[in-house]
């Protein structure tokens, strides 16, 4: 294995999948291969690029933005490398009272199961155009914070991109959670002991940041 430390906050943990078939051509945000996995993994979906696999795969998980949109972003660039990608959106939140985009997942960032990634591993693993010994994970911020928490906690993964993750797990947020109460992620429906913001509330309330903004390194800095 090979761990590389990048500069200004980025790290990266990688092994090699396999190596990738030749480029596709084409590079669209859907594929014309897409297909949405269903009510198991609820707004996730599955891709394939050009030729007939076994295809190395990489589940690529977003940030606390939520829902599915890193992932498309993401993935024709995977695709025209040869990779398959499975999208995993694992909660989707609900801002300004705008609708829940995908119902079946926590609109809070509370407790999120890294199971999820055992039940995604488990559904490609069943398919025969994926090759089960070369799944990987991709996963930007907190994505990254849940895609080091499942490379320590699944077997089964061949390789880990974390994208500006963190060391620790943080503390959760959304409708209906207290401030300091709630973990970010759990295992096996027990909550994973969490770091805590401290004075987030008060940042937002009364941002110390340019031209208004909050610096939220702050109580991230407090809570350590």
């Amino acid at each position: 294995m090979q761990i590389k430390i990048l500069p200004a906050g980025l790290a990266a943990i990688t092994l090699t999948l396999a190596s990738p078939i030749a480029l596709a051509q084409d590079r669209e945000l859907v594929a014309p291969s897409e297909i949405m996995v269903g009510d198991e993994l609820p707004g996730s979906f599955f891709a394939t690029p050009a030729g007939d696999g076994p295809f190395p795969v990489i589940i690529l998980l977003g940030g606390s933005e939520g829902n599915d949109g890193s992932a498309r972003r993401k993935a024709p660039d995977l695709l025209a490398e040869g990779y398959a990608v499975l999208g995993l959106p694992y909660y989707s939140p609900v801002w300004g009272g705008r609708e829940q985009k995908f119902p079946g997942l926590s609109a809070g960032f509370d407790a999120i199961p890294v199971d999820y990634l055992e039940a995604a591993r488990d559904w490609l693993r069943a398919r025969n155009d994926i090759d089960p010994d070369a799944i990987g994970i991709l996963g930007g911020s907190k994505g990254a914070e849940m895609a080091l928490l499942a490379g320590s906690y699944i077997d089964g993964f061949a390789a880990i991109a974390a994208i500006a993750p963190s060391d620790v797990v943080w503390e959760g947020w959304g409708p209906g959670t207290q401030s300091g109460a709630v973990t970010s992620f759990s295992w096996r429906g027990e909550p994973l002991p969490f770091v805590p913001y401290v004075g987030m509330g008060d940042e937002f309330a009364n941002p110390s940041g340019p031209n208004g903004r909050p610096r939220l390194r702050l109580p991230h800095d407090r809570g350590r």
